[in-house]
């Protein structure tokens, strides 16, 4: 990979029970990528490095250096990395031209299409960021989420949904652009912007690239690092804030356990010695299967009308049917215990049975018969998971308001609430949406993020939203020799 990682031990997360073959008090490992680093790709953009020379496509992980042009086509999407928890998202049809990385004079230029700023944890004394365009320069002043797009050749349209910038106009002239509003910018000193509200949660300014960034991405590992492998190749993931794509392996090792991202307010854990396999990623259709050892799904927030979740396992597949707790083993035969919330199980011949809460069933693999019996005894994986949330919980009750604000443009109200990355770098939190519902643990989620219906512009009839294309973006990525050959590895920092 390109990208240079940066380690830093950035807090220890205190686990007191923790299984004995991990380490005494183990930490999760902190680092980040660069600015200029690609996270996410969809489609096949063209690179001209130096802006120079024959154009060749974009694989996650690369490191976009100064001089580098950009340029994306019908339907393309590419994400890159500017401070931990700031992005810069190009959609189809966009020109950029990369002018400096350095987080204090982050640079780019955009002359065609248009783009997403997203912008968490900037920090005045350690970043800058500008956006040059052909009717003046955008200056970053304060966290928020933005989209610009390029109307005419010399006009834009900048639509504040939340933040500040400065409009630095070509005759000298600054003015502010502030949050709630859409502005149409010229590139004449004499011209006055047009200014428009904009609704407080309107649907039409949602980006939902965050829902197919987040499905499965690991948000912690303790322990060794988990080994990944995809499309044939093998990789140490060292740090985390990796997006794991339908078709790769996910193994902890013997003194390993690690934590995924699902749909928001749900948590995938691995023990140790666990592989998984993941085969469809996006939000209506997630499906993965164990292939050895045991899981934790904690699910403290699900939608069925948006969300979808498969367990494939030798003894048959599982469906989610409700927010709850689970735990599924392997070794020595299949176990699946349901603390909370039910399960649907498509055993022989795919005959349908609920699993209900506070029961524990085992499978016979020869004949897939289901046996029912009391929950088995908790124990230290138990314990750590419970730990775990909890500390999660605790780190939603730090978000400030800007942050929890975060959460509503890449999710929507339809997912009944989003991922933020959390205050202190233990990962990604859950912030609700409307209410302040409890982990199946028993901590609540203190922070949430109250939308009325009468703010969304539109009725909530539960339409089922789509996954984006995910299905699509992932066959590509395991066609792309490219990105097999160069996955991005990241990880998160204050």
């Amino acid at each position: 990979m390109k990208g240079i990682i940066v380690t830093s031990a950035a807090g220890f997360l205190l686990l007191a029970g923790a299984a004995r073959a991990l380490p005494k008090d183990p930490a999760a490992h902190v680092s980040h990528l660069q600015a200029g680093t690609v996270r996410y790709v969809k489609g096949k953009q063209l690179l001209l490095a130096g802006g120079q020379g024959a154009p060749a496509e974009i694989a996650i992980g690369h490191r976009l250096e100064p001089g580098d042009i950009v340029k994306t086509g019908q339907g393309d999407r590419l994400e890159i990395m500017l401070h931990p928890g700031g992005y810069l998202r190009l959609a189809d049809h966009a020109r950029l031209e990369v002018l400096d990385t350095a987080y204090r004079k982050m640079h780019f230029r955009v002359s065609e299409g248009t783009v997403v700023v997203d912008s968490r944890r900037f920090k005045s004394r350690r970043h800058a960021f500008r956006l040059s365009t052909p009717a003046g320069d955008l200056e970053l002043l304060k966290d928020g989420f933005y989209g610009i797009e390029i109307k005419e050749p010399s006009a834009l349209e900048v639509a504040v949904h939340s933040g500040k910038l400065n409009w630095l106009k070509r005759g000298g002239e600054v003015l502010s652009l502030t949050g709630g509003k859409r502005y149409v910018l010229r590139g004449m000193a004499e011209d006055t912007p047009q200014v428009d509200e904009l609704g407080r949660h309107s649907r039409d300014h949602l980006d939902p690239w965050g829902q197919v960034r987040t499905a499965f991405l690991l948000n912690s590992f303790w322990g060794r690092p988990p080994q990944y492998s995809f499309g044939g190749s093998n990789r140490w993931l060292l740090t985390a804030g990796h997006k794991l794509n339908a078709g790769g392996e996910l193994r902890t090792l013997e003194n390993g356990r690690a934590e995924l991202l699902l749909n928001p307010g749900s948590y995938l854990r691995l023990a140790e010695s666990t592989l998984v396999r993941f085969i469809r990623t996006g939000y209506a259709t997630m499906n993965f299967e164990i292939l050895r050892g045991e899981v934790i799904v904690e699910s403290a927030a699900f939608n069925p009308a948006l969300h979808s979740l498969f367990i494939s396992t030798p003894g048959g597949d599982f469906q989610v049917a409700a927010k709850g707790l689970y735990r599924l083993s392997l070794e020595p035969r299949l176990r699946v215990s349901v603390y909370k919330g039910a399960l649907e199980w498509m055993g022989n011949g795919r005959k349908r049975r609920r699993l209900e809460a506070g029961r524990s069933y085992q499978v016979e693999g020869a004949t897939s018969r289901l046996h029912s019996g009391k929950l088995r005894k908790k124990d230290d994986l138990n314990q750590w998971s419970k730990e775990r949330a909890q500390q999660l919980a605790q780190s939603n009750s730090r978000l400030s308001a800007r942050l929890r604000r975060s959460a509503y443009p890449n999710f929507g109200y339809q997912n009944r609430g989003g991922w933020v990355l959390g205050s202190r770098s233990q990962g990604f939190t859950f912030v609700p949406f409307d209410s302040k519902p409890k982990s199946p643990y028993g901590f609540r989620y203190g922070n949430a993020l109250w939308i009325k219906s009468r703010d969304l512009g539109e009725k909530r009839n539960g339409r089922r939203q789509e996954s984006v294309g995910q299905d699509e973006h992932d066959r590509e990525l395991q066609a792309n020799p490219a990105n097999r050959a160069q996955m991005g590895i990241g990880r998160w920092n204050n």
